[in-house]
């Protein structure tokens, strides 16, 4: 056997090696990334559920629905006027927290968490 063509099996070898450990570690992200976003789904509907619970059915999805227009709003403008998420946070906060006088902060924040999980999720380009 030359030289050349132990070279060439080595360089193979190598490069095989090295391209099924990048396809394992890629496919792992991806599955990380799954079961994060499984994760945050599961927490979304722990929120709602408690919220739901709080406020009674017919009034939350009342309430739900015009917080879901206030932050659709609030998204909108945060792209049109190139607002960071902390600005959009507070400018819905805000908003939310002068209509709806009777929600706790962190009520608020859990709302605006939910509907924009929701949005994420549903690939919202908002």
């Amino acid at each position: 056997m030359d030289k050349n063509y132990a070279i060439s099996y080595i360089i193979y070898f190598l490069i095989t090696a090295v391209l099924g450990y990048w396809a394992a570690l890629f496919k792992k992200m991806k599955d990380d990334k799954k079961s994060f976003y499984n994760k945050q789904m599961d927490l979304i509907n722990v929120q709602q559920e408690a919220l739901k619970a709080k406020l009674g059915e017919e009034e939350y999805n009342h309430t739900k629905q015009e917080v879901q227009d206030i932050i659709y709003k609030i998204e909108q403008l945060g792209k049109e006027l190139a607002w960071d998420a902390v600005t959009k946070h507070a400018k819905a906060a805000e908003e939310i927290a002068s209509k709806y006088t009777g929600l706790s902060d962190e009520d608020i924040y859990n709302i605006i968490k939910t509907t924009v999980g929701m949005m994420n999720s549903k690939g919202s380009n908002i």
